[in-house]
């Protein structure tokens, strides 16, 4: 549950270095909310890939 709770901190945080890049912040807020969505996709895949590998007994 932590591991969830952390990645959605991750896109939240993109979320608003993206509205403070829009909102004249610049480019370089722009690019490390493009960072950090992008650190979100792979943590996100990664939980995904994760969680269909298990068989339905439950065993790997």
């Amino acid at each position: 549950m932590r591991h969830h709770v952390f990645t959605v901190a991750i896109l939240l945080a993109a979320l608003g270095f993206y509205a403070a890049g829009m909102s004249g912040g610049g480019m370089v807020l722009l690019l490390l909310g493009g960072g950090l969505e992008l650190w979100f996709w792979v943590r996100a895949m990664r939980s995904f890939k994760r969680s269909s590998s298990i068989s339905p007994t439950g065993k790997v």
